[in-house]
């Protein structure tokens, strides 16, 4: 898919640790503010406009990391279309997307990655498909998101191996599923799995599983604008977040097993 999305940790609890990152303290000594262009539209669990003051993982993560490194963060909301512009001019400076996706990318300055995410299969447990390639797909249809792109998949929507169905939400894709109107979906498996939680609507639990092996594989960064020096903030960003990273890696590993009973 072509739309801002990044360690492969077990995905519960890499999550629920995102969510409810620690919030850095002020210090009185912030070296400067970060304005951070929010995105209009939400993509949970990576970008969320939650009532309770939950923004997704993108932003949690490099609030907190950039306050590691002595710097605050505010957020500001903005439709897709103007990011690109504001952050050109420097009126905003910084905005969690991939470098895959940006027209220009060169043009502005990259943090690593703070995670990535993938695209996978989402199908009927009654109808177990193992992956894009299984015969099962052969003359059926997938569900997927309007104006998203699937690099790996459009030659064969273009050919008619399968045909794509669109659909305009995270949740009506699912349902798609659910009820057999299509043979399987394509979903970043995070944000499948949180839109079943959320639905007001529910899911039969178990009725729906998820491919073990993803695609699309993209890294999720935060592109910042040209008219500021961020060496120093890079060099400092970049090392606290592999920190944070390693240890998230490490706890997650660790209690991979009793999540995943």
């Amino acid at each position: 898919m072509t739309i801002s999305r990044t360690p492969n940790c077990s995905a519960a609890l890499f999550l629920v640790l995102c969510l409810f990152f620690p919030r850095p303290a002020d210090s009185g000594t912030s070296k400067g503010e970060i304005i951070f262009a929010f995105p209009a539209i939400a993509y949970p669990p990576y970008v969320m406009h939650d009532e309770d003051g939950r923004s997704g993982i993108l932003f949690d993560v490099f609030e907190t990391v950039a306050g590691q490194v002595g710097y605050a963060v505010t957020k500001k909301s903005l439709p897709e279309k103007r990011i690109t512009r504001e952050l050109e001019v420097g009126t905003v400076d910084g905005h969690p997307t991939a470098s895959e996706w940006v027209e220009n990318p060169g043009a502005f300055v990259w943090t690593d990655a703070i995670l990535v995410a993938e695209d996978h299969l989402v199908y009927r447990r009654d109808n177990p498909i193992s992956g894009v390639n299984s015969d099962i797909l052969a003359g059926g249809s997938l569900a997927t998101m309007k104006d998203f792109l699937y690099p790996s998949l459009e030659a064969r929507f273009a050919n008619g191996e399968f045909q794509r169905i669109d659909t305009r939400s995270f949740d009506t894709l699912l349902k798609l599923v659910a009820l057999k109107r299509v043979t399987a979906g394509v979903l970043d498996h995070h944000v499948g799995r949180w839109t079943m939680r959320q639905s007001a609507g529910g899911y039969q639990p178990g009725a729906l599983a998820f491919s073990e092996n993803g695609f699309e594989s993209i890294g999720y960064k935060v592109r910042l604008t040209p008219t500021r020096n961020w060496v120093t903030f890079l060099k400092q960003f970049n090392s606290a977040l592999g920190g944070v990273l390693n240890h998230l890696s490490q706890i997650t590993v660790a209690a991979s097993c009793s999540m995943d009973r």
